[in-house]
Parts: structure tokens; C-alpha cells; sequence
């Protein structure tokens, strides 16, 4: 009897350490998502051009011959030719000369060593040094920018000394799937939900690859030279440890275009999420120390943020979770781990709602929540099953 009341005791105090490890992110997500349905503002806004400032356009790009013209033709104006830097990175077709074509200066990089967006972006920046300007907007090679977009990222980052994150979402397609339209729904939660959240409590944004605005001298406290996979995340972070957090500036709109090919789609967000992985094993600690010892809420607040798990996961492990509570109750009478679980996966289904309900209608109608429960289990959970199996390491380019 001591030995099974031992063996109960050690089970439930697991299990409630496992809750709260799980109850962080879904308590983060909560309230992003609740907080940003209270509140939700105009985007794409025009904004003045400040002619005081100087700003270059930095693209990288690898093998995007069939997409980068229209990108370059798309930041224009206000924008000059001659501040649009394209860095042909490794590249086998003739991205270089479309991109002079269009009037942008070309770098062209060639290491097959070094490869991945960080170091061509160190390439460039090395360019840029040489004439730096006030502000640099990092563009990706496959998107196309609203109008007044890049105005509104350099007055941003001019005036609050910051990196300045723009919202970036996918477009929408002629013939879409479900999956697709499930997948912009998804990119428009991470991407402009999540920050809208966490900008009306003050706090800063994770960096998304593409609309990012940096003032010259906060380039310069980091090392952009990595072969991350997940280069921006890690990108924002050290900035934000550094003493400079990235700020969404929602009148800032950038578009990009979902892979077609559905092999490519699940090679791209299967590097996200094993690159997410990585980033919450390597930064949730430091952030939180160092957000605890010099009283930084901003680094606190990233590293709950980074503790989100994709959608699917999270959902998974946190059923599992309330399996087990329930699993314990029936012997035990002990219920409140159970009790704390149940709401919690409530209050879950709750922000997912508000959250559709506020942004979404345009990707998902009210018919497709069945559609949606097949997508997660027949396409996404191979995608994390080679978590454990076969991990992403190395950047590989996404096919246009």
C-alpha cells in the first residue's frame, strides 16, 4: 500500500509539472488570440514617405528566376532602382540578370559551403557597409509589397530605434484547396493574430523572414552569418536579448504566394517546425533568465511566445495530457489536474473560435471544422512524426 500511495504521489506530481510546462503556451496563445479579437486594426494604411531618410531594399534570393521581377516591380516606387540590392545567392539560373533588368544593383555570392538566406544576407550588408543607410527593409524574393508598406516600415523603425516586422500573409489562390486555405489561415494566426495580441500589451513580435525594417545600427550587434533554417526567429531573437525587440507595425502589408506543389509544401513546413523546435530548445531558458534578472518583460513575454507549439502538436500533446488527468481522477478521486486541463482546452477552442471569427472568414467558411480535423491527422502528423524520425538540419530553398 505505501509503495502504490509512493508510486500515485510521484505520478501526480509529474503529471502536474507536465501541465504547467503545457499550460504556458496554451495560456499564451489564449490570450494573443482573445486580445487581438478585442482589438483589431486597419492594415495596408497609407503612411508619408520621409524623404530624410535613406533606405535600401536588401533581397536575397536563390534560384527565383520566375518570381523575382514581379517582387522587384512591386517596390516600386517610392523606392529608387539603384536601393534595390538583390544578393543572387548560389544561384544556377538567371535570377541575376532578371534582376538587373529591372534597374537593382546584383551581388552575386557563390560558396557552396555556406549556404542558406543568413549568410547571403551577411553579403549584402557587407555591400552595404561601405554607404550604410539609415534604414535596411529585407525583402524575400517571392513576395509582393502594398503600397505604402515600405514607407510605413522605415518611419517605424526610424522613430522607435527598433526592428520593425510587417504583416505577412498569403495570398489567396484562384483554385484553392482546403488544405490551402487552412494554411493561410494558419500563416494569418501566426503571423498578424499573435502580434496584434501582443502589441496591445506592449510587447514585441517574432521576426517572419520577410517585411522586416532594421535601423543600420542594430545590424551590427548580431551575427547574421548562420546556416539557421529558421534564420529570422533566431534573427529576432538575438536582437531582442541584445536590447533592441522586434514591433509589429500592422500598416505594413506583405504578400507571399503558397507552394503548388505539395511535396514542396510539406518540405517548407516541415523545416519551419523542426526549426521551431530547435529555437525552444535552444532560447527558452536564456530568455526567461535573462528576462527574469535584469526584470525585462519583453524577453519573458518572447519566451512564452516561442513556447507555442504548431497547432497540431500542441492540440495533441494537450489532449494527451487531459487523457492522463482524466486517467489518474478515475482511481485516485483526485480531478484537478483534470478540472485545469478541461479549461484549459476550453478556453482553447474559444480563442480558436474568436480568432476565425475575427480574421479568418475569408479563408475558412463555418461548413469545414470536420475537413479541417482529417487535414491535421492524414497531412500534418507525418510532418511531425519525422520530429523523432528524420530532423531538418540544413536550409533547403523552397520551390516556387
Amino acid at each position: 500500500m505505501a509503495f502504490s500511495n509512493l508510486l500515485t504521489n510521484r505520478l501526480l506530481y509529474v503529471s502536474g509539472i507536465l501541465l504547467v510546462l503545457l499550460s504556458i503556451p496554451v495560456l499564451t496563445f489564449v490570450v494573443e488570440l482573445v486580445t487581438a479579437a478585442v482589438r483589431r486594426p486597419r492594415l495596408g494604411q497609407s503612411v508619408n514617405w520621409s524623404k530624410s531618410l535613406t533606405m535600401t531594399v536588401l533581397i536575397p534570393a536563390h534560384n527565383e528566376a520566375t518570381c523575382i521581377a514581379a517582387t522587384l516591380q512591386s517596390i516600386l516606387p517610392p523606392v529608387r532602382a539603384s536601393d534595390r540590392v538583390v544578393v543572387a545567392d548560389n544561384c544556377i539560373d538567371n535570377t541575376a540578370d532578371l534582376a538587373r533588368s529591372q534597374g537593382a544593383i546584383v551581388l552575386e555570392r557563390h560558396n557552396d559551403r555556406q549556404r542558406g538566406k543568413g549568410y547571403a544576407l551577411d553579403y549584402g550588408l557587407q555591400h552595404l557597409a561601405e554607404s550604410p543607410p539609415d534604414i535596411v527593409i529585407v525583402i524575400d524574393a517571392d513576395c509582393d509589397v502594398k503600397p505604402g508598406s515600405l514607407a510605413a516600415l522605415t518611419r517605424y523603425a526610424h522613430q522607435n530605434h527598433c526592428p520593425a516586422q510587417a504583416t505577412h500573409i498569403m495570398a489567396a489562390q484562384p483554385e484553392e484547396s482546403l488544405r490551402d486555405s487552412i494554411s493561410r489561415f494558419a500563416v494569418k494566426v501566426k503571423n498578424l493574430v499573435r502580434p496584434l495580441g501582443l502589441k496591445a500589451w506592449g510587447q514585441p513580435c517574432l521576426l517572419n523572414g520577410t517585411g522586416m525594417a532594421f535601423p543600420w545600427t542594430t545590424l551590427q550587434q548580431i551575427d547574421l552569418a548562420t546556416a539557421s533554417i529558421v534564420e529570422d526567429m533566431k534573427m529576432g531573437l538575438d536582437l531582442a536579448i541584445a536590447g533592441t525587440p522586434p514591433q509589429l507595425c500592422p500598416e505594413a502589408v506583405v504578400t507571399s504566394r503558397l507552394p503548388t506543389n505539395d511535396a514542396v509544401s510539406t518540405q517548407q513546413r516541415t523545416r519551419w517546425k523542426h526549426g521551431h523546435l530547435q529555437i525552444i530548445s535552444t532560447y527558452t531558458l536564456p530568455l526567461f533568465t535573462v528576462g527574469g534578472r535584469r526584470a525585462r518583460l519583453d524577453l519573458i513575454a518572447l519566451g512564452s511566445e516561442i513556447t507555442i507549439l504548431p497547432l497540431t502538436l500542441l492540440v495533441l500533446l494537450y489532449t494527451s495530457m487531459l487523457v492522463l488527468a482524466f486517467g489518474i481522477g478515475l482511481p485516485t478521486y483526485v480531478w484537478g489536474l483534470f478540472v485545469i486541463a478541461f479549461s484549459l482546452e476550453i478556453m482553447l477552442v474559444i480563442a480558436l473560435v474568436l480568432a476565425w471569427a475575427m480574421y479568418g472568414r475569408e479563408e475558412l467558411s463555418v461548413k469545414q471544422p470536420l475537413q479541417l480535423s482529417v487535414y491535421m491527422l492524414l497531412w500534418k502528423l507525418p510532418i511531425l512524426a519525422k520530429i523523432f524520425t528524420k530532423r531538418e538540419s540544413g536550409w533547403v530553398r523552397t520551390e516556387r
